[in-house]
């Protein structure tokens, strides 16, 4: 599985090819309808430029993730300006529509749900759930003809109530992540 949707994420497809591995691709939908950097990049790039350690641009991360989307976006114009998030190169760009078009036809690419603007769905009201997880299902829909029927949680972050607006919107299964080491060797 790949989540966010960068563009970088082409890259894999002829590895994929050459071992015929189906992938998914979770795809955060506004981030390409508006070639919007996701916001941890914005603050990590804006942060570096400004010498600050990475432990310190973590922290502030961190933070980030109990926000809703808009305080974070508001919080990245007052940090560095209105066009804070737009993309400075492959790195930090989604797809554009027709890229993730023409990259969705390969058989071996599948698009999944990642929310609207790569919500930490938690954080949101049960119609700012809704939102989210429908536009993404719609966009996909629209581009490719094809609902998606998988999620990944933004941030592995889910409740009974984002399982139920998920199931309602046609979603079959959710991925999240549990968090810990696992270390070597596996026995």
């Amino acid at each position: 599985t790949f989540d966010d949707g960068y563009y970088n994420n082409h890259l894999a497809l002829s590895i994929l090819q050459e071992y015929k591995v189906p992938a998914i691709f979770f795809i955060a939908s506004s981030h390409v309808l508006n070639n919007k950097s996701f916001w941890w990049d914005v603050i990590y790039r804006e942060r570096i430029k400004e010498n600050i350690p990475l432990e310190q641009i973590r922290k502030e991360q961190v933070i980030l993730k109990h926000k809703k989307n808009d305080e974070i976006e508001q919080y990245l114009v007052d940090s560095f300006g209105v066009n804070a998030s737009t993309p400075i190169c492959d790195i930090d760009r989604p797809f554009t529509q027709s890229e993730l078009k023409d990259f969705s036809s390969d058989p071996l690419v599948f698009l999944g749900n990642h929310t609207c603007n790569h919500a930490i769905l938690t954080n949101l009201s049960h119609s700012e759930i809704k939102l989210e997880i429908d536009h993404s299902q719609n966009f996909l829909f629209n581009l490719t003809g094809i609902m998606p029927i998988m999620i990944a949680y933004p941030n592995g972050n889910f409740s009974k109530e984002v399982l139920s607006i998920s199931q309602k919107a046609g979603l079959k299964l959710g991925i999240t992540t549990i968090p810990k080491k696992n270390l070597l060797p596996i026995n």
